[in-house]
């Protein structure tokens, strides 16, 4: 298998956008797994916000695919969300069932 995407194999070094995760094709579908994860946990607003402000400064030309993912990726979570709560109403444990069924006795 050759190295060809090896840098030392090539000859010469990658520049920092090159380097970077956030320039490559595939990472705007990256943020939009983060943003339907990001509706159930909170947690991670920030470092999707991080990644997809890194993502436009790697790649400006790629601004309006990021941004399209990013807001697809709140819109699938905030449906999924939404069609949790309708089905299962504001109980939270009988919605926290469908993930991790609780024992009996508890």
């Amino acid at each position: 298998m050759p190295l060809d995407w090896f840098p030392l194999t090539t000859g010469s070094l990658p520049t920092p956008t090159d380097a970077l995760q956030v320039s490559h094709p595939w990472f705007p579908l990256v943020l939009f797994l983060l943003s339907v994860t990001n509706t159930f946990l909170v947690f991670l607003s920030g470092a999707s916000t991080a990644l997809y402000i890194s993502t436009c400064i790697a790649r400006p030309k790629r601004f309006m695919l990021a941004a399209l993912c990013n807001a697809l990726g709140s819109l699938a979570g905030f449906t999924i969300f939404a069609t949790i709560i309708e089905i299962h109403g504001t109980d939270w444990r009988a919605a926290v069932l469908i993930l991790a069924p609780l024992s009996a006795g508890t």
